[in-house]
């Protein structure tokens, strides 16, 4: 069972330690990060038990992952009885990318027209 985890730059996710007991219940306002917390042990007991690779590049390419604005390589830490765990990715070159690459948005609701800054 893991007891403790610990997530850094994992989507909305910057520094978080979280302690797990038998029964544990997230609770929160939504996009607080409470199934951030899930997804990141999930990842990183299959990145542990097979191919680190496929879970945080290959599958859902591993930009989709990290933190906006984060610093540092993105690292989920658990915890167990029998000792410990950690999963780490770093961010591919460039990510973020500079500001004049991204999608600049114009208009308000839907059907807004996205273009891309050059």
């Amino acid at each position: 069972m893991i007891h403790r985890v610990r997530i850094q730059n994992f989507r909305c996710l910057r520094d978080v330690s979280v302690e797990l007991e038998r029964f544990t219940v997230f609770v929160g306002a939504n996009g607080s990060g409470k199934t951030s917390v899930l997804e990141a042990v999930h990842n990183a007991v299959r990145a542990a038990n097979g191919d680190p690779q496929k879970v945080f590049a290959n599958e859902r390419h591993g930009d989709w992952f990290y933190t906006r604005g984060g610093v540092g390589d993105l690292s989920i830490r658990c915890e167990t009885a029998g000792g410990e765990f950690t999963t780490e990715a770093t961010p591919p070159e460039g990510y973020p990318p500079p500001l004049d690459l991204r999608q600049k948005e114009r208009g308000n609701g839907p059907g807004r027209n996205v273009e891309r800054i050059r």
